[in-house]
């Protein structure tokens, strides 16, 4: 292998993802127990080397505007586009050749329409160009991501993780990320909200209180007995509501702050993060809705966090969001939603130059590759926190997050202890 590899050829095989968890997102028609069509892109090196991606995106998140993926489409356009899209591209200028990958058209074959390479395909491709970039670069994907996107130096930590405790929350005692997790969700499906959330939000209370008095209960007995309300490193409570609120007080702003007050009074001395407490149609709207709501909780001095979650596809609305006077105290970022980790990266970077807070997510559906790559992405970033789609408390996904992260920086550990005893 020189020290300059080429893309000698193109590789795509098709496959099967796993089925999301419990509490994913299928479509309507596809049930949530079937696998998920994914294709594989190999990238060859040489001849010699294989840097490969995983094309899958978590059923139901695509927005309305995008076509299902399907394999056979797929196969089609890394045969025929890609090899001449990738000719004589600078393969070690990653976010050059992804920008060009998420506005290049296409015309489908079927019925001429042109379009947008599909998310799920440009998710996959941008997995093995970032191989393929830090191989040009001489260094790991992690260094590399950083040093193109100009983050700083990234610290041997993994960034903490969100803990979804389900909804009604189940025993966090099984959850066995607990310990790593600095913070702690409940998530509805905003339904039913008069039965999930109680007509005054009485039942959302309850359980924030469960939440918060099982956490004093788990703190208490790892600490023999010590452990009060008042510890600095209590983890905070993230209440996903889904638009709950709005729906519940018909986006009455005076009823939906009295229950933002009984809420952060049931979660007490845990600091509170609300995502999205009403959710309004267009994504615009829907940010400077939330923006006002978080005036009015500033004006009374209220500690309650809020979160949007919803309506996040594009850097575009990142923008909306952080610009001039921030519309909310954290943002939610589905990978899934955005179907290109080029654009995720800019985000992330874009919040953290405004302070913005983050929480990223990874999807239900993810193949270990891909989590390899997000793993590396969180690790090269250090969003504020990571986790994945709600599903259980113990979400394949975010288990196998959690145990790449791990895996880096023991590997990145050791390296730096090599360098030091050199010395």
């Amino acid at each position: 292998m020189t020290s300059s590899p080429k893309i000698t050829s193109i590789l795509a095989v098709p496959g099967f993802a796993p089925p999301p968890v419990a509490g994913g997102l299928p479509s309507e028609d596809e049930p949530a127990s079937l696998p998920r069509e994914m294709v594989s892109i190999g990238l060859v090196l040489d001849g010699q080397e294989v840097i490969w991606g995983d094309c899958l995106l978590t059923a139901g998140l695509l927005p309305e505007k995008e076509h299902p993926f399907n394999a056979r489409e797929a196969l089609t356009t890394i045969q025929k586009t890609l090899p001449r899209f990738l000719r004589g591209a600078a393969l070690d200028n990653f976010p050059a050749i992804a920008q060009k990958i998420d506005t290049h058209l296409e015309q489908t074959r079927q019925t001429g329409q042109v379009r947008l390479i599909h998310p799920a395909l440009r998710y996959g491709l941008q997995q093995a160009l970032l191989g393929v970039a830090a191989r040009k670069r001489q260094t790991g994907v992690i260094r590399a991501i950083a040093d193109m996107y100009g983050f700083p130096t990234p610290p041997n930590t993994p960034p903490p993780l969100h803990l979804e405790a389900g909804y009604p929350p189940l025993s966090l005692k099984r959850s066995p990320l607990l310990r790593q997790a600095a913070s702690i969700g409940l998530t509805t499906s905003a339904e039913d909200v008069e039965t999930e959330l109680g007509k005054a939000g009485q039942i959302l209370q309850r359980h924030v209180r469960a939440l918060r008095e099982e956490l004093n209960a788990i703190r208490k007995s790892a600490s023999n007995g010590s452990a009060s309300e008042e510890a600095a490193d209590l983890p905070a409570i993230h209440l996903n509501v889904r638009g709950g609120l709005g729906k519940l007080y018909d986006n009455q702003f005076g009823k939906i702050m009295g229950a933002l007050f009984g809420l952060e009074a049931a979660a007490a001395a845990y600091t509170l993060r609300v995502e999205d407490p009403l959710l309004m149609d267009a994504s615009l709207t829907h940010t400077n809705t939330i923006k006002e709501l978080k005036n009015y909780l500033q004006l009374r001095r209220m500690k309650a966090k809020l979160v949007i979650g919803s309506h996040i596809r594009s850097l575009k609305n990142i923008q909306d969001i952080i610009d001039d006077d921030q519309a909310a105290h954290m943002v939610r970022l589905r990978t899934a939603n955005f179907g290109s980790l080029h654009q995720t990266i800019k985000a992330i970077a874009a919040c953290r130059e405004k302070g913005m807070p983050v929480l990223l997510e990874a999807g239900a559906i993810e193949t270990g590759r891909s989590i390899q790559t997000l793993a590396q992405l969180a690790m090269a970033t250090q969003p504020d926190f990571v986790t994945a789609e709600p599903g259980t408390i113990t979400a394949p996904s975010l288990l196998a997050l959690h145990s790449e992260m791990a895996r880096l920086t023991a590997w990145s550990g050791s390296q730096s202890s090599k360098v030091a005893d050199s010395r």
